[in-house]
């Protein structure tokens, strides 16, 4: 599974509200209200265990939770770091 479809997952899984939204590489996640504060907080801690990567708090911004891509760019630019 490629690292989208695995961000997809991960968000299906853990944020009640997408359960049954279909979820694409632009859906606006945090824009719409699908994510608040705490889910972030949340997805943060799984993205870490999953992806094997620290994110520093100094690298978060909003907007890297808005959408799959942003998502997924975030990851990029972390393993990057390391």
């Amino acid at each position: 599974m490629n690292i989208k479809n695995q961000i997809k997952d991960i968000l299906k899984k853990n944020i009640f509200e997408l359960a049954d939204v279909e979820i694409n590489d632009e859906l606006e996640l945090i824009s719409k209200g699908y994510l608040e504060s705490f889910d972030i907080i949340n997805i943060i801690s799984i993205l870490e265990m999953k992806f094997n990567i620290n994110i520093p708090i100094e690298e978060i911004e909003i907007m890297d939770f808005n959408t799959v891509n942003n998502i997924y760019c975030l990851i990029e630019r972390i393993k990057s770091l390391e």
